[in-house]
């Protein structure tokens, strides 16, 4: 086994993971809006999710690329609390929206919490590439714990 690769420090791939959520992001708000055309409604519903989204997916890879180098498993916390406090932001931004232009509640809100999950699973996937790339094997010969 090598101990080169259990001790590497990587840094995420910010810029990849920042492309990748914005067109997630904008994806999102066509689809809403699409959704929003057939219900009698307007683009404008779904193209709303990008205003709450962009300030809160922008600031996320900047908090994540100003961390420095770190094991691949110790990335879980820190992309979580960024995903905590990006929702959060999104959330808030996505209430102010709804209370002051009256969007379409559900197209809205169906558009904002698609994208809000699609993001999240980009950068947990995010993490778990790197933990896949990085991490010790683990020999195939060990018995697993309690067998």
């Amino acid at each position: 086994m090598s101990t080169e690769s259990s001790h590497t420090l990587v840094k995420l791939p910010i810029a990849k993971l920042g492309a990748s959520v914005i067109l997630a992001c904008v994806l999102c708000a066509f689809a809403g809006g699409a959704i929003g055309t057939t219900q009698g409604g307007s683009m404008r519903d779904g193209m709303l999710t990008l205003i709450a989204m962009i300030p809160s997916v922008g600031l996320s890879p900047l908090v994540l690329g100003a961390l420095p180098a770190r094991l691949a498993g110790a990335w879980s916390v820190p992309v979580l609390g960024v995903s905590m406090a990006r929702s959060l932001m999104a959330l808030s931004i996505g209430l102010a929206i709804y209370l002051t232009m009256d969007p379409s509640k559900f197209v809205f809100f169906l558009s904002l919490l698609a994208a809000l999950l699609i993001v999240m699973v980009i950068e947990v996937a995010s993490v778990m590439f790197l933990v896949h790339e990085y991490a010790p094997e683990i020999p195939s010969d060990v018995a697993a714990e309690g067998v």
